[in-house]
């Protein structure tokens, strides 16, 4: 008896809950080790973290930016370095505060098997949890916002100041890490505010004067605390629509592209079943919802924290609509809609509580059944070798070291071609590896004149003809192929420009030609150089140009110094690289090849040496 007794106080549903946490943690910690950075991954290295430059307007200008992320994944690479786990480690360790807080939200549901339903649902919906385990904004923005949400149904219960104060930090953080909650903060600021003016302190003691004291204190820190950064962070917001950079959507519908989107993102499955529930489930939102404002003796009956998640859910939903019917805002598109998965299912399962005592257990069961398919769906998808969100992204280390392996034993710096996509994602995995290869050019993509290809082999067979299939990855469907003949060649010009000494000009010219009389030629282009510079990193590009008559670019390739290297010593030769120009075309005129100091920062060039060459065909 004592033996059962000791496991049925053990399977209490607290230990359960840490014990799925404690597992969960480690499932995720495994995959930001193990899991191939992605390409938005390696955008936000080489813009913000790899730079220490993230606070807008000084920060490169994207949308790829979530502040936040980009501010801790700098200070984690400065501790740690640049390894995935190191600048995956914000976002992994906020995922302890989102299951924290989703259970703490979880125990104001009064039904056991409905709380159960919305644990085990956000707990293990594998491709919305997999975002702590990758180096962006969304994973950290939803733990803030579940801390956001707690600490609001706190203040709606107990009015105390401690619990406007993590509000307001809450909603801060959340906003900062992704700024399509902005809406989301709006809407928590207004329910602050408007609680500040109907309710009083719950001490007796407090006299008026205290509690107008009260009053005023909750009041500033809300002002201070979250509606000055929400005024700040709407007026980047209008920045950003102004140089076109929320670019991410359409306007093609908000059923059409952003729940159809929504639904490809977590459950990778395009069944039919799944919209027609989420319909089902939406009405009965508004159905209960009619049905209690009908049976409410009074509208304050409403001003509680059953009702939180059907105000937010709602209330971003009414706001896309407006923004994009008034002011062309695009709707959210897959990630970038994230949120409304989590306030969704809070919506209905908090919903369905506050009618629970009127549903028979039976039908209760077949309600909550369709939620059984996120479990499920969990252990179907585990892995610790790709995204489930983006398998064709998730590009293995070993392609690149295999590259690098037969570029040292060459000793010569290998072309390397395929989708632009994966130009950062190979940068990445080429800088973890010293830097030493070529940057991807995939502006002819797709080419059959690189060394190696990286590509998805079922999209142009074509490649075949000309490569051996050398490694393939199932999981993103990547094959690395290798040329079965190296291509021939004759040179026609070895350049050797001065040193230029220590200068900081910003464009520094090393060789301009006419190209008349190479139209239609194919240029492979060969730079060895020393670079010393006090800068790290050193944000300077190679560039090779060919302008018309009337100096129009027609054709632009280039080389990024910091996607290769954080520091440039003056080592004898520690820059190569290799550059094609693709079938000059009729109307060009000079061919530039110059050095772009793009922040003008103090740099040496010496032992420079370029050599043009003229592919001719295979041999």
């Amino acid at each position: 008896m004592a033996s059962k007794e000791n496991k049925r106080r053990f399977l209490n549903e607290q230990n359960i809950v840490m014990l799925s946490i404690a597992a969960l943690f480690i499932y995720l910690l495994l995959r930001s080790i193990f899991v191939p950075f992605l390409y938005d991954e390696s955008a936000t290295f080489f813009h913000y973290i790899h730079k220490g430059s993230f606070i807008p307007p000084y920060a490169h200008w994207d949308a790829n930016n979530h502040i936040l992320n980009s501010a801790l994944g700098y200070f984690s690479y400065l501790s740690f370095g640049s390894s995935t786990f190191a600048l995956r480690l914000p976002n992994l360790l906020t995922a302890i505060l989102f299951f924290y807080y989703t259970y703490k939200i979880a125990k104001e549901i009064s039904n056991k098997t409905i709380r159960w339903t919305f644990i085990i649902t956000l707990f293990f919906a594998h491709n919305f949890i997999e975002f702590f385990a990758l180096s962006r904004g969304y994973g950290m923005s939803m733990a803030f916002l579940f801390g956001a949400i707690y600490s609001v149904i706190q203040v709606v219960k107990n009015n105390r100041l401690s619990d406007y104060l993590s509000s307001v930090i809450f909603i801060s953080l959340a906003i900062l890490a992704n700024l399509t909650l902005i809406n989301t903060a709006i809407m928590l600021a207004i329910i602050l505010s408007i609680n500040v003016f109907i309710s009083r302190p719950k001490t007796k003691q407090l006299e008026h004067e205290a509690s107008n004291f009260f009053t005023l204190k909750a009041a500033t820190i809300i002002t201070l605390g979250v509606l000055l950064p929400i005024a700040a962070l709407i007026r980047l917001l209008l920045e950003f629509k102004m140089k076109g950079l929320l670019y991410y959507g359409s306007l093609e519908g908000f059923w059409e592209l952003s729940v159809n989107s929504f639904i490809k993102l977590l459950t990778q499955s395009e069944n039919i079943l799944i919209p027609t529930f989420i319909l089902i489930y939406f009405i009965s939102i508004i159905a209960i919802l009619v049905y209690q404002l009908i049976n409410a003796k009074q509208i304050s009956s409403f001003w509680k924290a059953q009702y939180l998640f059907v105000a937010l859910f709602l209330g971003n939903l009414v706001a896309i609509l407006i923004m994009a019917y008034f002011l062309n805002i695009n709707y959210p598109e897959d990630r970038t809609g994230i949120y409304f998965f989590p306030l969704f299912i809070g919506a209905i399962l908090f919903s369905i509580d506050q009618i629970s005592d009127k549903i028979k257990p039976k039908l209760l069961f077949a309600i909550l059944l369709p939620f059984l398919f996120f479990p499920v769906h969990f252990i179907y998808s585990l892995n610790l070798d790709h995204s489930t969100l983006w398998a064709e992204e998730s590009l293995p280390t070993r392609f690149i070291q295999r590259i690098a392996d037969d570029s040292k034993e060459k000793d010569e710096p290998l072309t390397i071609g395929g989708y632009r996509m994966r130009l950062l994602t190979v940068a990445y995995q080429n800088y973890r590896l010293g830097g030493e290869l070529n940057q991807i050019q995939g502006s002819h993509y797709p080419e059959y004149l690189s060394d190696y290809q990286i590509v998805i082999v079922n999209e142009n067979e074509k490649w075949l003809d000309h490569y051996s299939i050398e490694d393939y990855e199932a999981s993103s469907n990547l094959s690395l192929l290798k040329r079965k003949k190296v291509l021939a060649s004759v040179g026609l010009r070895n350049i050797n420009p001065d040193r230029t000494g220590f200068i900081n000009k910003q464009y520094h010219n090393l060789y301009k030609v006419s190209v008349d009389t190479l139209l239609g030629e194919t240029l492979l282009i060969d730079v060895e150089m020393s670079i010393n510079s006090p800068e790290e990193p050193f944000i300077a590009w190679l560039v090779a140009v060919i302008n018309d008559e009337s100096n129009n670019r027609i054709a632009y390739e280039y080389v990024a110094l910091d996607w290769k290297k954080t520091r440039w010593k003056g080592e004898k030769n520690n820059f190569s690289a290799r550059l094609f120009l693709y079938k000059i075309p009729e109307e060009s005129s000079t061919l530039s090849i110059y050095f772009w100091n793009i922040e003008k920062k103090e740099y040496e060039l010496k032992e420079i040496e370029i050599i043009i060459d003229r592919i001719l065909k295979e041999k």
